[in-house]
Parts: structure tokens; C-alpha cells; sequence
């Protein structure tokens, strides 16, 4: 079929699920680099999900870096000019180009440093490697490249500003008593961060920002985080709820209350010795349920609905007649934030 009847990828929900080990971020960032430079299709990246697989979860922003998203530029970019690929050894080279301009995406799957590249469609002159901002002379028809860890260079006639990045540890979450955010930004020429919409304070390099002295009336701490390098501007509205919990239990929190009136809740937990059992007492104050594992030997445990007319036949094996279920929980946690449930 025709290239712009396809969506290509590396991986998606199906089989990042299925597989038992995963490639890291920056080996799926080359393959991505390559998908995006192709002329015709659409490229997709998968954001990926937690460990324990919860739809609609994502859990890795890896997406938003900038080798990701210069990638995504150099699509846009040469939308409709014509490609050339080539090779040379390790190092994978799509030329795009037209009667008026040229750029091409270079990915090299091996080491880092210098490679030879010949380019049969990029006119004699200085380009610039649109990662980092580094000349490259092509003299009749080849240039010295050089490859950081990325392995990613893309190569247009264009002197840009680099663009700023922000990269955080975490995200929109719940937390109790504190929490501690690390934030790196890079290539920025204003950057600062309000809580609550406070006062703005600077931001430069790696810092960490711990929340929880402040909130509002909701118990909310809205993160606000702003950088700027010319005239591009990046902007991070973080949303985290901080958890009242009640002591000497496990908490499960932002439960939707018809899981408590319309379905029976059970929790399956193992470890000790066990393989498994259904359990249900729990207690429930203003909407929180509450575990108790200091007397109990489990390590682990899942929460489950079942319909109301249901009754588990045999509390110690699996049920498949759930209606919904969570990924696997830790019985040392403290709370469990069951939003997404």
C-alpha cells in the first residue's frame, strides 16, 4: 500500500506488554530516528506504561526528550521532498530533499565519535548538527560527523537556537508528608518554578524541589515550571494531591465510591508461604479503605471487583469472573493512589 496509508512504530502497548525485556530509551530513540526520517508514513512513539501495565498510566516521559523531538522537526520539516537512503557501516543516513533545500537524518547504531559520511544530494557547503549546534563542512560530497551517545545527528542548512529541555522525576502524583522532585533543564536562558502560584524562583542545572509545607484548600501543590532559551519556551503544570493517612494501616485512596456500594471489593494477596487468597476485610473511613498487614505474612496484594450477585467459589485460587483489577501493590506501602483503578 501507499507509505501515507501507514502508521509505523517500535514498539507499541502490545508488544512492550508481551516482552520480556525492553530495549532502553535511547536505543528506541535511534530506531525512532530512523521511522521519522522515512518519506510518506507516519511515525508513532510509544509513551510506555508502568511496570505493573495500568491502561492509561504512562509512566515514561522519555518522549519529550529532545532527540525525540528533534526527530519529529526533521519530519516536518522535508514533509513531501524526496529520500535517498544509504549506509555506511554502523551508521544509517536518509537524505531528504527538493529542488530548494536539503537535510539529512544520520543514526549511527554503533560506537560514539567520528564516521566518514558520503551525501549524494546535500550541496558543498556548512550545515549544522540541529542536536547540538556543531558546524559540519560537506566538501565534495562528504563531511566528518561526529556521533555523541545519542547516536543521533540531524544536519540542515539552518543555524537554530538550541531548544531548552526539562526533565523531571516525578509527575502529577499523590504523595503523604513529602515529596522531593528533581528537575534538570538544559540550554535555558530564563528559567524559575511557582508553587501554588507563588514566587517565581530560579531554576539552572539540577535542582530538587521538595513539596508539602504548602497547600491548598484542596490539598493540592500545583508545580508551575517555565524555561525559556530565545524564542523557544517550554512550560510544566504539575498537579500533585497530598494524602492525609490514617496510621497502622495501608491506605487506599481516591477509590471511586460505587466500587464500595455497586461492586464487592476484594484484595488478593500472597507471599509467606502463600500462593494466594481472596480477602475482604477491609474498613472503610470517609472513602478510604484500610488494610492491616502488621499480622499477616503477605508481601503482596491486587485489588479487585467483583458484581454484586457474584460469590468467589473458592477464596483461595484466582478468579477470573473480576470485573476490574490493579496491578501488583507492595503490602509495605504506605498508601495505594487508586485514581486510575
Amino acid at each position: 500500500t501507499d507509505p501515507s496509508n501507514l502508521v509505523t512504530w517500535v514498539e507499541s502497548h502490545d508488544t512492550y506488554v508481551e516482552a520480556s525485556t525492553h530495549p532502553s530509551n535511547k536505543k528506541t530513540a535511534r530506531q525512532y530516528a530512523v521511522i521519522a526520517s522515512r518519506k510518506g508514513s507516519v511515525g508513532m512513539y510509544l509513551a510506555r506504561p508502568s511496570n505493573t501495565f495500568e491502561v492509561g498510566v504512562c509512566a515514561d516521559y522519555f518522549f519529550e526528550n529532545e532527540e525525540v523531538a528533534v526527530s519529529n522537526r526533521f519530519h516536518n520539516r522535508f514533509v513531501g521532498c524526496e529520500e535517498a537512503q544509504t549506509a555506511f557501516g554502523s551508521v544509517y543516513v536518509n537524505e531528504r530533499y527538493n529542488d530548494e533545500m536539503a537535510g539529512a537524518m544520520l543514526v549511527n547504531f554503533g560506537n560514539k565519535g567520528e564516521y566518514e559520511i558520503t551525501f549524494a544530494h546535500l550541496k558543498d557547503g556548512i550545515y549544522y548538527n540541529q542536536m547540538t549546534m556543531d558546524k559540519v563542512t560537506v566538501k565534495d560530497g562528504k563531511a566528518m560527523v561526529n556521533f555523541d551517545d545519542t547516536g543521533i545527528v540531524v544536519l540542515t542548512k539552518s543555524l537554530h537556537e538550541l531548544r531548552p529541555t526539562i526533565s523531571l522525576t516525578e509527575r502529577s502524583v499523590s504523595f503523604a508528608d513529602s515529596l522531593s522532585i528533581k528537575i534538570t533543564i538544559h540550554n535555558e536562558t530564563e528559567a524559575y518554578y511557582t508553587i501554588n502560584g507563588g514566587s517565581k524562583v530560579a531554576l539552572s542545572g539540577q535542582q530538587t524541589v521538595t513539596i508539602g509545607s504548602v497547600v491548598d484548600d484542596q490539598n493540592m501543590v500545583n508545580l508551575d515550571i517555565y524555561v525559556k532559551n530565545g524564542e523557544f519556551a517550554i512550560e510544566r503544570h504539575l498537579h500533585f494531591r497530598k494524602v492525609q493517612l490514617i496510621d497502622g494501616y495501608l491506605n487506599i485512596v481516591n477509590l471511586k465510591p460505587s466500587y464500595l456500594t455497586d461492586y464487592k471489593l476484594y484484595y488478593w494477596a500472597w507471599g509467606g508461604g502463600s500462593n494466594g487468597t481472596w480477602l475482604n476485610d477491609y474498613t472503610v473511613q470517609n472513602g478510604v479503605v484500610l488494610l492491616d498487614f502488621s499480622n499477616k505474612p503477605y508481601t503482596g496484594f491486587l485489588l479487585a471487583i467483583f458484581n454484586l450477585d457474584y460469590n468467589i467459589p473458592n477464596l483461595n485460587a484466582w478468579d477470573n469472573n473480576l470485573v476490574k483489577q490493579t496491578g501488583d501493590i507492595d503490602t509495605k506501602a504506605k498508601f495505594y493512589d487508586a485514581t486510575n483503578f
